[in-house]
């Protein structure tokens, strides 16, 4: 979240009910803030929305959340049951030479990670320095390869050389550039040192979250409401949790320099495939864990995929298998343009290879998104400077959403916890 609440206004004006609106309000109607929401669409969400489908749920985005303490307490008192992995099905997987490993990494490669890990590094990081950057100096080419770079396709769709490491992954940057990394984990504060957030997902699927925030807030969405003018001059908090084309289009009038600075931030396209096959369909048996990633140099198009079924058995009917393809993303924005039966074509090809199938899917569900998620570059680490000193100087204007900070579901809402 970038700017303050001004703790004099009662009310909260909140511009979209995507998932970082519906959460802000939420919790600000629970504070006791006279909160209203305007949404130009007619529905609630944004990109998460779960169809239910005759072989069991897709989820057009995300389909599982990170999960902490916290973030549990809150889906409790939200009354959303949150599933875990399935005990047996909690692997990993990344692709190396076309087959998937738990550990792509040879031996050799390991021991020159490790090294890394604990040697102080030569160089000092830059405030521009990119994720690459960070890799080659704490961990080396290897681990930048074969783990870093399908980590960060799997997280933003995108490559370490094009994100900023700072903003990206902030607590992984030491302040002290004479610590190794070894040292600085280590010596972060008590407090700091937390549980590893576990892989959860809402037993009726991401849509039920949307309801259940909808719900509660039912008295203060409008829809169809688009907001095409701002009033900064009201007593009302101002949230906007718009992307930043949008954002930058409502601000232009009263902070140009950061209207400008959002224009040059980018997106990751991406198209969603959610595949169902036969448990029979697989020559070597379903796969087993949460999923697998794929550097771009292994020959696939497709940036990893989600074993739904594996990992929530509830995600399929019985006999049935689900699991979830990433085809985009910057390195291929393109696939954002290939037809429905190009898609299916080309999961059916990558899958084959991949997890040794029969035949194709029983059903397909696909979703476009031109815009799924920010890139985390230097344009965007701009803009975010700029809104900090310009729009968002002014207590009582906000600016939350996936661009500000916030790229996940459990990073919202540690953030709304620390209001």
């Amino acid at each position: 979240m970038i700017g303050s609440l001004d703790p004099r206004k009662k009310k909260v004006s909140i511009v979209g009910a995507g998932i970082s609106g519906l959460l802000a309000g939420h919790e600000l109607k629970k504070r006791g803030f006279d909160v209203q929401i305007f949404e130009a669409s007619s529905r609630v969400g944004g990109l998460l929305q779960t169809r239910k489908t005759f072989f069991g749920p897709s989820e057009k985005a995300a389909h599982s959340i990170l999960v902490t303490p916290e973030v549990q307490k809150f889906f409790e008192e939200l009354g959303v049951p949150l599933l875990p992995v399935a005990p047996k099905s909690k692997a990993r997987f990344i692709v190396r030479n076309r087959k998937m490993r738990r550990m792509p990494l040879t031996p050799t490669e390991a021991i020159q990670t490790a090294v890394r890990v604990f040697s102080k590094p030569k160089v000092a990081l830059s405030p521009s320095a990119s994720l690459a950057d960070w890799c080659d100096i704490y961990l080396g080419m290897p681990a930048r390869r074969y783990l870093l770079s399908p980590f960060v396709t799997g997280i933003f769709a995108c490559t370490p050389e094009e994100l900023n490491a700072k903003i990206s992954f902030p607590k992984l940057v030491p302040t002290d550039p004479r610590l190794s990394l070894f040292r600085w984990v280590k010596r972060k504060p008590r407090h700091a040192r937390r549980s590893r957030p576990q892989v959860m997902a809402p037993e009726q699927g991401m849509q039920s979250v949307i309801d259940a925030l909808a719900e509660r807030l039912q008295n203060e969405i409008h829809l169809n409401s688009p907001i095409e003018k701002l009033n900064l001059e009201s007593d009302v908090n101002l949230i906007l949790t718009v992307p930043a084309p949008a954002l930058s289009s409502l601000i232009e009038s009263s902070d140009p320099r950061s209207a400008l600075a959002l224009k040059q931030v980018r997106y990751s396209p991406l198209v969603s495939v959610t595949a169902f096959y036969r448990e029979e369909d697989f020559q070597n048996g379903p796969p087993n864990g949460i999923g697998v990633l794929i550097p771009r140099d292994e020959g696939y198009r497709i940036l990893g995929c989600l074993f739904n079924s594996s990992a929530f058995p509830s995600r399929a009917q019985k006999g049935f298998v689900s699991l979830t393809a990433m085809v985009g993303g910057s390195t291929d924005p393109d696939a954002i343009q290939l037809n429905d039966d190009e898609v299916g074509t080309l999961i059916d090809r990558e899958l084959r290879s991949l997890l040794n199938t029969r035949k194709g899917p029983a059903h397909v569900e696909i979703a476009r998104w031109p815009q799924a998620i920010p890139v985390y570059s230097n344009e965007l680490k701009a803009a975010q400077e700029a809104l900090q000193k310009g729009f968002c100087a002014t207590p009582g204007q906000l600016i939350f959403s996936n661009f500000s900070k916030e790229v996940s579901i459990r990073g919202m809402i540690e953030t709304l916890l620390k209001l």
